[in-house]
């Protein structure tokens, strides 16, 4: 990334810095490697619809990440709560 690049996207990454120290906060990357594994994924999703630009946006890309997010949140939900 150029200076130019990072000066553009700032936003992008401050909120991106600001999920993943929130979820380290919460100890999601603790645990056993299914449950890190998803957390970054969820991570990596998240940080890839945010850095893609806005000219390949399509509303089946969206559609696709929201329901990536929506099964690793179900995952999560039926695997790891005690």
């Amino acid at each position: 990334m150029t200076v130019e690049n990072i000066r553009e996207n700032r936003g992008k990454l401050i909120n991106i810095a600001v999920i993943f120290s929130l979820m380290y906060m919460s100890q999601l990357f603790i645990g056993s490697l299914p449950k890190v594994l998803l957390n970054l994924l969820f991570l990596a999703i998240y940080a890839s619809v945010l850095s893609v630009p806005k000219s390949w946006w399509s509303g089946k890309r969206l559609f696709l990440a929201f329901l990536i997010i929506v099964i690793e949140a179900m995952t999560v939900l039926f695997c790891f709560m005690k």
